[in-house]
């Protein structure tokens, strides 16, 4: 048995860094619902009255930011020095719960 060491990075087509998933520093997603309710009502025969309430983010959910991908390999030891690597430090500017009431009258 023989052991190679080498100082170089691995291959471009290889799925990752050693034998770690391609999703290691995949983001969690966003999680959004945004909601409309109306009602229509008729004031004559022509005339109608249309009141709306539009929500955006209407849970308020909080949408975390990717994780931190800087890498830093010691290639004496093989080890990675980045202490905040694969940990999510911060969140995306998404705006909190919008909400829009609105009224319209068509004739």
């Amino acid at each position: 048995m023989r052991l190679i060491l080498s100082d170089t990075l691995p291959g471009i087509n290889t799925l990752g860094i050693g034998n770690t998933p391609p999703t290691l520093t995949y983001g969690p997603g966003i999680f959004n619902i945004d909601m409309a309710l109306s009602k229509t009502f008729s004031i004559t025969e022509k005339v109608k009255f249309e009141v709306r309430a539009e929500s955006f983010n209407f849970l308020n959910h909080f949408n975390p930011a990717n994780p931190n991908t800087t890498l830093n390999i010691n290639f004496a030891t093989g080890a990675n020095t980045a202490a905040n690597f694969g940990t999510i430090t911060a969140a995306p500017p998404v705006d909190a719960r919008h909400v829009i009431l609105s009224g319209r009258i068509r004739f």
